[in-house]
């Protein structure tokens, strides 16, 4: 499973920005479940392309999984919403993977 999180808007600006790339594939089982984990707690592959919450808007933020060729990507703004918080959450998470990752690929060298 691959995973990449991006935020455009807010600091970010008008561009782009990468917060986390992650591949299950390389991460430990235990990292890998937790992702899985998040991603199943949070009815990742449920939600729909966008999501809303009716609040002001803040940050953009999108979430992309692709598996065995199935690719589901999730929009949305930190509005302060219920269903924003929940998935920016999931988003720290995913950024937190994805040092600790990064660290580990370091450490190896």
């Amino acid at each position: 499973m691959r995973i990449r999180v991006t935020q455009s808007g807010g600091r970010a600006g008008s561009e782009e920005l990468e917060l986390a790339s992650l591949d299950t594939e390389r991460l430990h089982a235990q990292a890998a479940g937790r992702v899985r984990g998040r991603l199943a707690a949070e009815g990742f592959f449920s939600l729909p392309e966008r999501v809303t919450g009716g609040g002001v808007a803040g940050p953009r933020y999108r979430i992309l999984v692709e598996e065995a060729g199935d690719v589901h990507v999730v929009t949305f703004e930190d509005d302060g919403s219920p269903a924003a918080e929940s998935l920016k959450a999931l988003v720290e998470a995913l950024a937190e993977e994805a040092c600790a990752q990064a660290k580990a690929l370091n450490q190896a060298r």
